[in-house]
């Protein structure tokens, strides 16, 4: 292999550049929506401090999209190439070479790549390249740099990362599917909340406070069961889930087992309304 043969190129995700483009949509609007707003107040203002004043207004959604143009845009659009004995980051007409032996260590991120949490190599130089689990397959470079270099990371922090990392496709499907089903999230989120928090007041004994701030007052307190349930009881079934998938090394892809994902979400879905009906009764007693 030379370097203009790599072993494999890696690139970001298309829903990346998705999300990246939003952001710099958003980031403009802001911009824009400001300036609107605040000319008309500065019409009588001379012309460099209505300049500088709509800069300072700007500054905060003006920088972010400083940063998503000259700091995000580079690495997303960039082409990572392995090699046997680097890897290289190829930007437009730039090649930019980091030698395994170069490097000094590797910091693998608290968060799990199902959350785009995913590994940082710091170079002999200083320098250091993040990469994120949404840069499809760069689990596998980890791999070569973890064979090549062995002491470069903890043995299980490595293998706990490297499990996560090569299925993380099935959990963000998983992730897409549950919020197409728009029904299940809405009953969850917003029905449910809704009819406890009416509910709630009129099992009570009545108080100087009005019906209607009750009824507001137990729906927020059921919206916000609701998310922190939906969230700790997801992450459980996720877990679960996971252990479904089977993978296979030699062809390098992964098989779900639809029939145990969906009893799987069954039994998570009954936990779910076991909180919420133990909410109402912890309520109603205290």
């Amino acid at each position: 292999m030379n370097q203009q043969d790599p072993l494999k190129r890696l690139t970001y995700r298309d829903s990346t550049k998705v999300l990246y483009k939003i952001a710099i949509g958003i980031s403009l609007i802001a911009v824009l929506i400001i300036i609107r707003q605040r000319v008309v107040h500065y019409m009588d203002v001379p012309f460099e401090q209505t300049i500088l004043k709509l800069v300072l207004a700007c500054s905060v959604p003006f920088s972010v999209l400083m940063r998503l143009y000259f700091w995000v845009r580079p690495r997303i659009y960039s082409i990572y190439e392995v090699h046997a004995d680097s890897f290289v980051r190829v930007y437009r007409n730039q090649r930019e070479i980091n030698k395994y032996d170069d490097v000094a260590r590797i910091k693998i991120s608290l968060l799990s790549p199902r959350f785009f949490g995913g590994f940082s190599v710091y170079m002999n130089n200083g320098k250091k390249t993040h990469f994120l689990s949404a840069l499809k397959n760069s689990h596998k470079l980890l791999e070569l740099m973890v064979e090549k270099r062995p002491g470069l990371v903890e043995k299980q922090q490595f293998a706990k990362y490297l499990k996560m990392s090569r299925i993380v496709d099935v959990s963000w499907k998983r992730m897409k599917d549950k919020l197409a089903d728009w029904k299940v999230v809405v009953g969850k989120l917003i029905i449910l909340p809704l009819a406890l928090g009416s509910l709630t007041p009129a099992l009570s004994p009545p108080d100087e406070t009005s019906v209607i701030l009750n009824w507001s007052h137990w729906v927020v307190v059921y919206f916000v069961i609701a998310m922190l349930a939906e969230v700790v009881l997801n992450s459980l079934e996720e877990r679960f889930a996971l252990q479904t998938v089977t993978w296979d090394s030699d062809k390098d892809k992964f098989t779900r087992d639809q029939d145990k994902e969906k009893r799987i979400a069954q039994l998570f879905t009954g936990l779910f309304g076991v909180v919420m009906i133990v909410a109402l009764v912890l309520m109603l007693v205290f």
